[in-house]
């Protein structure tokens, strides 16, 4: 009888094209050659409100059974309160700071650390709050040998880990934002039997922050090699002018992502450079208006994607937070230079470990960056290409990876990880 994990994560679906979620779904098909498994996930899919959108129940994605529970949604008036109890900012502090009493009452009752009410009510309005699913993982626990949960941000992870530690394998995808120091989180890296690092820039952010992380570790990531395109099934605008050189952006369009900085950098780059384009690939969740410097396509399927990055000049991420970049790796693997931000500490490590691509922190150097890919050679770029997709291979193969999990896997259902 094969032995059977679950792994639980907020959203899944081919749709979702980016992230954990992603990431995720990878995992879960590679590992589906091993063992069976089981995703238990949400219908939302909007990571803004949760709203529910897919149908719960049962059904098979790429030959892995998917398990739905429908969200509560929160209003954004709630949220804002939840953000407000556990940052220790709430409405009457101010009143009370204006007649003198905060920082005595503080001193005296503690009245800014947010008490076990404000967590739980931080985690349900944080969402997705899908409370069938936390009832699905306490009654259904015996039923699996093991659950890999991603992402330490949200609900199903934060509170349906704390039900079966010890047969959890944790991927916290963590990277160095304010919330992740916030008090719901002072545990969670103690909870899980073994954790799953992408990256070891994120283990040292983990490591370094937290008194209580568990011993059992390893770093994983992803797998990742070029792409092969079937040009049938590449879709492009009629109206998309790829005549002049251009660049892309892969992922979310979502200032949270760094790309009202990257827009605005690059429309500066592309009034001074007169002939290059940005083709910003993915979801438009900022209401971005397509011009003649920036192309707007969408989501759009893996070949028009893998065309479009192949035929591009190189990838630019300007997100802060990554605890991977998977969009980055796919890049390298296809040999294409590399745009990054320098204060994403992921991400510059890919370029320094590589011996590949350009960071930045500013507009001179992003000029510095793009400049410097469009006057790379043809022997310049074989270089580069042959570099990045050596560090890919290298790190990033899907053999080594899995056999880290079916060692982390084994120790969990030998309970080699008890006692942490």
């Amino acid at each position: 009888m094969s032995q059977k994990i679950a792994i639980v994560v907020q959203r899944y679906g081919v749709e979702i094209n980016g992230g954990a979620e992603l990431h995720a779904r990878l995992l879960a098909e590679q590992l589906s050659a091993h063992y069976e498994v089981d995703v238990l996930t949400t219908t939302a899919f909007n990571y803004y409100r949760w709203a529910n959108h897919y149908t719960v129940g049962t059904e098979i994605i790429n030959g892995v059974r998917v398990k739905r529970f429908s969200t509560i949604m929160s209003s954004k008036r709630q949220l804002r309160r939840a953000l407000r109890g556990i940052f220790g900012n709430k409405k009457y502090f101010k009143l009370l700071a204006r007649l003198g009493l905060l920082e005595f009452l503080d001193r005296k009752y503690h009245i800014k650390t947010p008490s076990k009410r404000d967590i739980d009510y931080w985690f349900v309005k944080q969402g997705p709050y899908c409370p069938d699913l936390i009832t699905y993982i306490k009654t259904n626990r015996d039923n699996y040998d093991a659950f890999i949960f991603f992402t330490y941000l949200y609900y199903p992870t934060a509170v349906g880990m704390r039900f079966v530690p010890e047969k959890s394998i944790f991927i916290p995808t963590a990277h160095d934002e304010q919330i992740m120091f916030t008090k719901p989180y002072e545990d969670i890296y103690s909870i899980p039997a073994f954790i799953m690092y992408n990256t070891v820039a994120e283990k040292n952010l983990v490591e370094s922050n937290f008194k209580k992380v568990v011993n059992n570790s390893d770093i994983a990531g992803l797998g990742f090699s070029a792409a092969a395109v079937n040009l049938k099934n590449v879709d492009l605008s009629e109206n998309m002018d790829l005549s002049a050189p251009f660049f892309v952006y892969i992922g979310r369009i979502d200032s949270n992502k760094g790309c009202d900085e990257l827009i605005s950098l690059f429309e500066k780059y592309a009034e001074e450079q007169k002939n290059v384009r940005l083709v910003m690939i993915g979801t438009n969740y900022m209401g971005v208006e397509e011009n003649k410097n920036i192309i707007l396509t969408g989501f759009v399927n893996d070949d028009t994607k893998n065309f479009l990055l192949k035929n591009s000049q190189g990838l630019i991420i300007p997100s802060k937070n990554e605890s991977l970049s998977m969009v980055t790796l796919e890049a390298m693997a296809e040999g294409k230079t590399v745009i990054v931000n320098e204060n994403c500490k992921v991400l510059k490590q890919h370029v320094l470990d590589s011996k590949t691509g350009f960071y930045y922190s500013n507009y001179e150097e992003f000029k510095v960056a793009l400049n410097s890919t469009l006057a790379l050679t043809d022997a310049s770029k074989v270089k580069i290409a042959e570099r990045a997709k050596a560090y890919v291979e290298t790190n990033y193969s899907w053999d080594n990876i899995i056999e880290k999990f079916k060692i982390a896997l084994q120790g969990i259902i030998d309970g080699k990880y008890n006692g942490n």
